[in-house]
């Protein structure tokens, strides 16, 4: 269950952190022109250090 936890209090974090970058202009700029998606989750997972543990990866990559 503890795990099931920490899934959820990453997922939210992740979700918080992408909200914010989402709304600075040239980081949303920047994945709007990615080609793929590839290249998006990619570009995505650039600021993977944001998330202190939270593995942004894991959320794409299952």
């Amino acid at each position: 269950m503890i795990l099931k936890e920490r899934a959820d209090d990453d997922y939210l974090r992740i979700l918080q952190i992408l909200s914010r970058k989402l709304m600075d202009d040239s980081f949303r700029e920047q994945l709007l022109n990615t080609g793929t998606r590839a290249e998006a989750i990619n570009y995505l997972v650039q600021f993977n250090k944001e998330l202190d543990g939270a593995s942004l990866g894991a959320c794409f990559y299952p």
